[in-house]
């Protein structure tokens, strides 16, 4: 469900929670303090964890994922146009000088050469007029390349054969203009910058509400423009076997209003995100204990247009068992002063107490039998399958030596 913050969390709720020392923190989280469960008695203490396994997104929003093992085809030529666009403006600067000066001194030492072959001299010709050394060569070469000339260096009519060489600088000058400008381009539209003015909050929220359990985070522009045909998607991803006994990566669906348009966000105002926890959602058999000792990410992305070049931007962020509160709700941001509402970034992460609510799951919570993950229904969850390939072990030695060798 998506909610103004100032309907979200009442403002005498809020108050009173900032006024007991006893459940705030300096930073806006609130500590996990006892509560009273309505069909559990257990505690809110954190039980022994095994190793967690490696994330699929960072908590940068990156990719934690290597490619390996690649034939070469076009791709690694779009890997390095996306090389190309995505590094520091001064590195691309040099490269582009670089490229182009390497190009100049290439067709500047072939132009010398023409000018001084054999054929040329044994017939008494000059190739060129006004070229004496390999630096004049060289400038002949700048002129030509960016088509300044020709004006005191220039090519003899009698030289024939200079025309193969002047037609194979231009296509070279042509197809690296061509691709310099498409890189400083898609630098300059590129969605990174519009990216970074969106921030999402680094815990997730578990409380009650009435019947139900909601899974919810907070998701606030700082850009004062607007970001056309924004929409947010919700993924659960955990691992499991199948059948054959292998290790399958399954992402489910986290329903958070997809039929009924609550999905599209208009970025005007911070935004609570909301995952209704139902019979169907793969968190109706989680209690608190279940998902502290459980391991799977949620994987959330907000997608929108790039107000200003049209371009889509997409940004995504990661969350663990560890970043969700259970039993907390998000407070306030928004005030009004002066008929204008006022955004609070300090309080993005400002979370409220919920002490009644319960430790146990939903389903036992509603009375209803809890069963398994893999003993669960599928239909209505949308689900998809990645198979996990672990690495021999023997192979992984063999990895670590070669490494500790070079």
């Amino acid at each position: 469900m998506l909610t103004l913050e100032e309907i979200k969390a009442p403002v005498s709720n809020h108050s009173s929670s900032n006024h007991h020392g006893g459940n705030s923190h300096p930073h806006g989280f609130h500590r996990r303090t006892s509560r009273v469960s309505n069909c559990s008695k257990s505690s809110l203490a954190q039980p022994a964890r095994p190793p967690p396994p490696p994330r699929l997104i960072s908590r940068t929003g990156r990719r934690n994922i290597g490619i390996v093992n690649v034939p070469f085809s076009t791709k690694q030529l779009e890997n390095g146009f996306r090389y190309m666009v995505n590094i520091h403006w001064a590195i691309q600067i040099c490269i582009i000088g670089g490229v182009f000066l390497i190009s100049w001194s290439i067709f500047g030492v072939l132009w010398w050469t023409l000018h001084n072959s054999e054929m040329h001299i044994s017939q008494n010709q000059k190739c060129l007029e006004n070229v004496d050394s390999l630096y004049s060569a060289l400038l002949f070469s700048l002129e030509t390349q960016t088509t300044i000339g020709f004006g005191h260096r220039y090519i003899n009519n009698s030289c024939y054969s200079a025309l193969g060489l002047i037609w194979l600088q231009m296509l070279v000058s042509l197809v690296l203009d061509s691709s310099m400008i498409a890189i400083v381009l898609s630098k300059i539209t590129h969605p990174k910058l519009r990216q970074s003015t969106i921030y999402f909050s680094k815990v997730i929220c578990i409380f009650k509400r009435d019947d139900e359990y909601v899974l919810a985070l907070r998701i606030a522009d700082m850009s004062t423009g607007s970001m056309p045909e924004a929409h947010v998607r919700m993924y659960l991803v955990h691992s499991t076997s199948d059948s054959h006994g292998q290790n399958c990566l399954v992402m489910e669906d986290l329903d958070v209003g997809y039929d009924c348009g609550r999905d599209r966000l208009i970025l005007l105002v911070p935004w609570i995100v909301e995952h209704r926890i139902s019979s169907e959602s793969p968190l109706f058999n989680k209690s608190w204990a279940d998902i502290q000792s459980d391991h799977f990410e949620v994987i959330v992305l907000l997608e929108g247009a790039v107000e200003e070049t049209g371009s889509t931007a997409q940004v995504i962020q990661s969350y663990t068992p560890q970043d969700i509160n259970w039993g907390f709700y998000f407070g306030s941001m928004l005030t009004r002063s002066n008929n204008k509402y006022l955004s609070d970034f300090s309080r993005l992460n400002s979370v409220v107490a919920q002490p009644e609510m319960p430790t146990c799951s939903l389903a036992e919570l509603l009375g209803e039998e809890t069963i398994s993950d893999s003993e669960a229904p599928t239909h209505g969850r949308k689900r998809a399958f990645s198979t996990i390939f672990e690495i021999p072990p023997t192979l992984q030695e063999e990895e670590d030596g070669d490494e500790e060798m070079a």
